[in-house]
């Protein structure tokens, strides 16, 4: 599932990362770690939200998002995707417009 648009104003949207400091697989913590690097690379802002610090976390942000697949990048309270996808955007040139940074950042 992955947000088509996201509203994007003069404010910075809020952009979450949703992972896991306990990842299950090794795969799990690479793809982790280069999530966080992709959007520190585009010098935006954003909070890392670990589920595994609180019970019942991930179950709340799956009943939202509709995924249980770490990590995530949600903006504006919409989830964005998982790895994959948000790869994906970035591969096809659409990630910036969706993180509020403009053409060609």
């Amino acid at each position: 599932k992955m947000v088509a648009g996201a509203l994007i104003s003069d404010r910075s949207p809020s952009i979450q990362l949703v992972t896991s400091s306990l990842a299950i697989t090794p795969e799990q913590t690479c793809r982790s770690r280069r999530m966080r690097a992709l959007l520190e690379a585009k010098n935006v802002t954003f909070e890392v939200v670990d589920v595994a610090m609180e019970d019942g976390r991930l179950d709340a942000i799956a009943s939202h998002t509709g995924s249980r697949s770490l990590p995530q990048v949600m903006v504006n309270g919409k989830l964005l995707g998982d790895f994959d996808e948000v790869q994906q955007l970035e591969d096809d040139g659409g990630l910036d417009k969706l993180l509020g940074l403009p053409p060609n950042s």
